[in-house]
């Protein structure tokens, strides 16, 4: 595949492509595919341009939170990865094997909430099926995730925009030589028009 081409693969492609890269083989796509360790660093850095919309694609390894412990740390240097559902089931081409899982989640930032929401990312993971066959105690600890920039947090609500944000909005607005009017010169307006109009029917009759 070129690296001008797109790469939109689907579910089931990034399950098998997962399953080849345990089972000992290298992935065919490992310029698009890439590996990093996704959560020790921040979105951003990951993916480069801030504002690129283009879906992003790592294997990554998932660090246990303890040595005995069965849960994940997804916590980076200054923010964590925060799940959103517990999973949905993929299914193989013939729609007749549950091969894997893929689990949403988004990115929170511990200091700059102006960050929350900003990236999104789909963990993808081997059914326990395949797992078993599979025998290897490491084989559950690879993910394949696939990051990229929230199209919605260009919409600033108060969850995410910041006081600083609308400060320069106001500014803006009252540059552009917008006169904001108090109901009081409002209604003042609205008389002073309609003396005027009622001055003018009666110079007419």
């Amino acid at each position: 595949m070129e690296k001008s081409a797109k790469f939109r693969p689907s579910d089931t492609d990034l399950i098998m492509q997962l399953l080849k890269f345990v089972a000992g083989k290298c992935l065919p796509t490992e310029e698009l595919i890439v590996f990093a360790d996704v959560y020790s660093k921040e979105p951003w850095q990951l993916t480069g341009d801030m504002n690129s919309k283009k879906t992003h694609y790592f294997l990554t390894q998932l660090k246990k939170k303890k040595p005995t412990d069965a849960r994940f740390n997804r916590t980076t240097g200054n923010g964590t990865w925060t799940q959103q559902n517990k999973g949905k089931k993929i299914l193989d081409e013939d729609d007749s094997l549950i091969i894997g899982y893929k689990r949403s989640l988004t990115y929170k930032h511990k200091k700059d909430s102006s960050l929350n929401g900003r990236w999104l990312m789909m963990e993808y993971f081997l059914a326990d099926y395949l797992l078993q066959e599979l025998k290897s105690d490491e084989a559950k600890e690879f993910v394949i995730c696939a990051i990229k920039k929230n199209p919605r947090s260009e919409i600033r609500g108060n969850g995410i925009a910041t006081i600083v944000e609308y400060k320069r909005f106001i500014d803006r607005v009252l540059q552009e030589g917008v006169h904001l009017q108090t109901p009081s010169e409002q209604s003042t307006m609205i008389l002073s028009k309609l003396e005027s109009t009622s001055s003018d029917v009666f110079s007419m009759g």
